[in-house]
């Protein structure tokens, strides 16, 4: 009787890959098999005259068709990366062009201090702070009473919870709890508990009291710490831009990458992205390993951040998104057209394009409060904008 009898698709399957080589000796000691007659052929694509030796792809050929296979990967992967590269290039200005420690919040007040972002509302006072949940444990946020509207935010600009008016406490303040991704649940009581996807969060708020001598003030009340000092909590560090250059932009070229793969030195996968680092595999790109790509990966990754730029800008100034025009015949579409956790109402699918269209704006929190600080920030700023003429 025989055992481990493979299925006869896969028989099938073996006898055609091996029909076409030559050479083999047949069962029982027979002579091989008589040389199979060679032939080239060629395919004509959009690469070109592709050729063909026997069937197989000749040597040319196949490095031709990894290069492109591995530039569209990549291309499709500088789109997909976009939120996460915009956060990491926002840390970076906040803390190696401004010096900023985690944990301490930069106020944004100026239109210059403001030049470096997407979409800022020059009335309004801002204040930024990140935080590292691996390194640092889980982040307390303390919201004072009064006119704020904040949140804190994953590395995929994906909110973790609203804060102020905006958030659960609707603006009587309280304290928050940031859990990072897998680890033990906490009991604390008298705390609002929310746990992040990632390990890397941000913070950000903004004052819309009338008065800005009192915006600021309530924005300063503000207090961010570690979990394990929260009996004795350090006051938080409160800094200016001070009209400094910098800006947050992401790359078009081979930095975009650099970027992405430092942010992934300590982060948790989701599931939804996995197929994407496995596309990149081959280009030198994964989670906790060092980006030290040779010279065709690099210049392949060169080459996909300058053309999903430039797909990022169609995107974004062109729409082919339903719903995407504000006032028919005019030319103004809607910026923000995704839902906040980035996946279609049905759930079917994640909102790629959608998410593209605004990729550089840092925040946008969930609900409008009739604050006149906030004036210009919702569908004049944030909300639409012209498209293509």
């Amino acid at each position: 009787m025989l055992r481990h009898l493979p299925s006869l698709p896969l028989v099938m399957g073996l006898g055609l890959a091996l029909a076409p080589i030559s050479g083999i000796a047949a069962p029982g000691g027979a002579a091989p098999a008589p040389a199979v007659g060679t032939a080239t052929t060629s395919v004509t694509t959009r690469l070109g005259a592709l050729e063909l030796h026997n069937g197989y792809p000749t040597k040319a050929t196949a490095q031709k068709l990894y290069d492109e296979l591995d530039l569209q990967r990549a291309t499709q992967a500088y789109l997909w990366a976009l939120p996460a590269v915009g956060f990491k290039a926002l840390y970076d200005a906040q803390a190696k062009t401004m010096g900023v420690r985690n944990g301490d919040v930069l106020l944004y007040r100026t239109l210059k201090d403001k030049a470096g972002m997407l979409t800022p509302n020059i009335t309004t006072l801002y204040g930024f702070s990140f935080w590292d949940l691996a390194a640092q444990g889980p982040l307390v946020v303390e919201v004072p009473a009064g006119l704020t509207a904040g949140g804190v935010l994953d590395i995929w600009q994906q909110p973790v919870t609203d804060l102020g008016q905006t958030g659960p406490d609707k603006g009587a303040g309280g304290k928050y709890l940031i859990l990072p991704p897998g680890g033990p649940e906490v009991v604390a009581p008298g705390y609002r508990i929310f746990r992040s996807p990632s390990n890397q969060v941000w913070f950000g708020t903004r004052g819309l009291a009338p008065d800005k001598a009192v915006a600021e003030a309530t924005v300063r009340q503000h207090r961010l710490y570690g979990w394990n000092q929260r009996a004795n909590p350090p006051a938080t560090g409160y800094s200016e831009v001070g009209g400094r250059p910098w800006q947050s932009a992401q790359p078009t070229d081979l930095n975009y990458w650099r970027l992405l793969s430092e942010l992934y030195a300590n982060e948790p996968v989701a599931p939804r992205d996995r197929m994407i680092f496995g596309m990149l595999s081959p280009l030198g790109i994964a989670p906790g390993q060092a980006f030290k790509p040779d010279a065709r990966q690099a210049r392949i990754l060169g080459e996909a951040a300058q053309l999903g730029d430039l797909m990022a800008r169609t995107i974004a100034y062109d729409k082919r998104t339903p719903g995407a025009t504000v006032y028919p015949g005019k030319h103004w579409e809607y910026a923000v057209l995704f839902d906040l956790d980035q996946e279609s109402p049905d759930k079917r699918r994640v909102q790629f394009e959608e998410r593209w269209a605004l990729a550089r704006c840092t925040w946008r929190p969930r609900r409008m409060p009739a604050a006149s600080g906030l004036m210009g920030a919702g569908a004049t700023a944030c909300g639409c904008r012209p498209a293509r003429r």
